[in-house]
């Protein structure tokens, strides 16, 4: 029973690892060890950052000119446009699991493009700002988005380089119940 107790405890403290691998090396020893996660690639990261905002927002602006405006598929159309331009940008941060930097860079572009759409809006269909204000706030929100993607295409490498220096070194208690030896595994990624 004493034994059991021990592998669940073992369990228990990889827990927070990403997959366990039990191995046997002979009948008689047993040792539980978290498999070291892959390097992320800068290369796949930046590709798949520009890939996810120029398809999309392509794809988006060429559907949304062969449908009217009236049409339910020119407003799809449009969001895959827009997903494509904030969203985008972020895919390659996503990638190297930094969700700090990747929600940043959206909530500034979503910021940005919801100041320049007011501002345009504002300035073609009348409301309280006058063509001056209105054609200030839509400079700034471009700038804002045109920044914000530029941004996070620059930092995208940084996040992977993070990422690769987190998931290099991994500790692993290690037990044997049947003579009851305890060990410790160190694995170094390089």
């Amino acid at each position: 029973m004493k034994n059991l107790l021990m592998i669940i405890l073992l369990i228990v403290q990889n827990s927070a690892a990403q997959s366990l691998v039990l191995r046997t090396t002979d009948t008689t020893s047993m040792s539980f060890s978290t498999q070291l996660k892959k390097n992320k690639n800068t290369s796949t990261a930046i590709l798949m950052a520009l890939g996810s905002t120029v398809i999309p927002t392509t794809v988006g602006l060429i559907t949304a000119t062969k449908n009217d405006r009236e049409n339910v598929a020119y407003f799809g159309s449009i969001s895959l446009a827009v997903a494509g331009i904030v969203i985008g940008p972020s895919v390659g941060s996503l990638y190297a699991q930094d969700y700090k930097r990747s929600i940043k860079g959206i909530a500034f572009r979503t910021l940005g493009g919801g100041l320049a759409s007011l501002a345009i809006a504002q300035t073609f269909y009348g409301g309280p700002w006058n063509s001056d204000i209105g054609a200030l706030v839509a400079i700034g929100g471009v700038g804002m988005l045109t920044t914000s993607m530029v941004w996070s295409y620059v930092k995208t490498p940084s996040s992977v380089k993070e990422y690769n220096a987190r998931h290099k070194l991994s500790i692993t208690p290690q037990y044997n119940p049947f003579n009851q030896f305890r060990g410790m595994s160190i694995s170094y990624n390089f």
